[in-house]
């Protein structure tokens, strides 16, 4: 980038074919920009700026990302339910006797008529409804940006613009000019926005509604019910 034919083919910088590999015509910058430069957005931390591209420029955070999507509800097992006495009812089976309560453990007598059943139902769940979890929106996360500008005035042997350091990976291939603000970016040249902040902090407009969960169902007796016929 000296302007200078260093190996005396006629051709100068970026117009050699020698300087090819790693180095590009880019358009001069424009007013108000610094640059060109390098930049790196992407996950986990920055390497540090190439050798070519030693000032650093800014370190931030790039583009937010803000998953749109609720996690799904689901709920958990009932907490603090209890189970009340079983109880007993009797009849023919068509014609069914009201339900009474039996203490669970205590002998009863049972006169029924001829031809009557009873059969035992389980008792009815009570207590605190199940626990709900999810509903809600994943947390933002960022890339990292990190701006880089290089100690240098640009070379010649480009039509237009100057020749200047290729960027290497993990950096982006483009060259940028940089600028404090939210600007617009010029209408030819370096027209592809980026933006990069110094602050984690966003308004935040998602939202999810809030999961719930039913009450307790019954409490089911292992084994099911048995029935009994007896006589008087």
């Amino acid at each position: 980038m000296n302007g200078i034919d260093d190996d005396g083919n006629g051709l100068v910088d970026c117009a050699d074919p020698a300087c090819n590999a790693g180095y590009m015509c880019v358009p001069t910058p424009p007013s108000g920009f610094t640059g060109p430069g390098e930049v790196y957005d992407g996950t986990g931390p920055s390497p540090p700026c190439d050798s070519l591209y030693t000032k650093d420029y800014f370190t931030g955070y790039a583009t937010p990302q803000c998953p749109a999507t609720c996690s799904p509800c689901t709920c958990g097992a009932p907490g603090g339910v209890t189970c009340g006495d079983p109880r007993i009812s009797s009849g023919t089976g068509t014609c069914p006797k009201p339900v009474d309560s039996v203490t669970p453990g205590v002998c009863a007598t049972v006169s029924l008529p001829s031809g009557d059943m009873f059969v035992t139902l389980a008792g009815q769940a009570s207590g605190r409804s199940c626990a709900p979890t999810g509903g809600t929106v994943p947390p933002i996360t960022w890339n990292t940006g990190h701006l880089c500008g290089a100690n240098a005035t640009g070379g010649k042997g480009c039509a237009n613009g100057v020749c200047w350091p290729k960027p290497n990976s993990p950096f982006l291939p483009q060259a940028c000019v940089f600028a404090s603000g939210d600007l617009s970016c010029p209408a030819t040249g370096y027209t592809v926005k980026r933006s990069y902040y110094d602050s984690e902090k966003v308004s935040d407009a998602r939202a999810c509604s809030a999961c719930g969960c039913g009450s307790p169902g019954t409490c089911a007796p292992l084994g099911g019910p048995t029935t009994a016929c007896c006589t008087p």
